[in-house]
């Protein structure tokens, strides 16, 4: 429902029962997709864990079959604008506080219900196209974010004007070939209305073992146990959690060295987007400056890492100075 630059189309239409569905439509594949898996594993759990609602399930999906591949397509209820639209419309780009508690709570509920249900999601972020466009992270699942928020009480009235216009003055549109068409989408028009945040997009979930030693994570939410190319499991995703809720730390508290991690971070809930806490272009910078606030990682996780010498000497010291950008 956010402007489409990347690899799906999503299509607003009417569902059998004479409702608005938002159809996500993939990209070319050989093989199933993975987020038709960990949503059809998450139907079959059958859990009651309450966080289920804070997760994005779909309605029903098909294929549509070509040559030598096909497109899956998923069926979800329309959500509204994304959380990092939400925060872009707000003074200096950040939630007040009440807010911001509000939306780290329902994470928190749909983090936990992923963990008990046995699966990781790997990529929680906010995080705008622009800033991932310029790095050379292969292991981004490129989209706007991933995190959008429920459409209010009017949602149907807010639907049909956004078909509405969408007929009488289509979006701009780019034809590659006979076979393909390049849309972009028409953003939903409502006002400075916060709903509840759902956390969406599983194609880059895990499921299935207790531990993964995959390289995951965008870069500036990526966990050490991961740039240290140990094993991880789903601790990885509060970590995820806890940078983006405090990615404003840099900017809001310029006294680094005085400031305790383990008794004041949880009164840190501004989500603020102009700064990330650890930066955004690459490991070393990123590791550098975890090691610059929160101290070198435990020895344990040090002895499980094979390429402990890219950041150790042989006596355990750190060698890798944190660009001066980010500090």
């Amino acid at each position: 429902m956010s402007p489409k630059k990347h690899s799906d189309d999503r299509y607003l239409n009417t569902g059998s029962d004479k409702t608005y569905k938002a159809l996500k439509i993939g990209i070319y594949q050989k093989s199933e997709s993975q987020e038709v898996k960990v949503l059809n594993y998450l139907k079959e759990t059958k859990s009651s864990h309450e966080g289920r609602y804070c997760v994005r399930r779909a309605c029903n999906s098909f294929e549509i079959q070509v040559p030598d591949g096909r497109h899956h397509c998923i069926v979800y209820e329309p959500l509204g604008m994304s959380l990092l639209d939400f925060v872009a419309r707000q003074q200096d780009y950040t939630l007040n506080t009440a807010v911001a508690k509000w939306t780290v709570t329902y994470l928190l509920k749909a983090v936990d219900y992923l963990h008990t249900s046995g699966v990781v999601h790997t990529g929680i972020r906010l995080i705008s196209y622009e800033v991932l466009a310029f790095t050379d992270d292969p292991f981004v699942d490129i989209k706007l974010d991933n995190i959008q928020n429920t459409l209010p009480d009017e949602e149907t009235a807010i639907l049909k004007s956004f078909v509405t216009a969408e007929r009488t003055e289509p979006s701009p549109r780019k034809f590659i070939d006979e076979a393909r068409t390049i849309y972009t989408s028409r953003p939903l028009e409502y006002g400075n209305i916060m709903t509840f945040p759902i956390l969406s997009d599983l194609g880059m979930c895990m499921f299935g073992q207790e531990e993964y030693k995959d390289i995951i994570q965008a870069v500036p939410y990526r966990a050490p146990e991961v740039i240290l190319r140990t094993k991880w499991n789903c601790s990885v995703d509060i970590w995820n959690l806890g940078v983006l809720v405090s990615g404003c730390f840099l900017l809001v508290h310029p006294t680094v060295g005085s400031y305790n991690f383990a008794t004041d971070l949880p009164q840190v809930w501004e989500l603020l987007f102009a700064e990330h806490l650890f930066g955004s272009d690459n490991e070393e910078d990123g590791f550098a400056m975890m090691i610059t606030y929160l101290g070198p990682p435990p020895s344990e996780l040090l002895e499980r890492s094979q390429i402990r010498g890219h950041y150790f000497d042989d006596h355990g010291e750190y060698f890798l100075v944190p660009d001066e950008k980010w500090i």
